[in-house]
């Protein structure tokens, strides 16, 4: 993790707390979705070097 990442992380950390039950849920989800997707591109990577 580079710096800026950990800048961002801290942030939002510090946000949490401050926001809404549908802020934080809007953010998980989000979180979750970006999550799926980068597991999708690791299998279609994976899918394409054995192929």
């Amino acid at each position: 993790m580079n710096q800026n990442q950990r800048e961002v992380l801290s942030k939002i950390l510090a946000a949490v707390p401050k926001m809404s039950e549908f802020e934080q849920g809007r953010l998980y989800g989000r979180a979750e979705a970006m999550e799926e997707e980068n597991e999708k591109k690791a299998r279609e990577e994976k899918k394409e070097e054995s192929a």
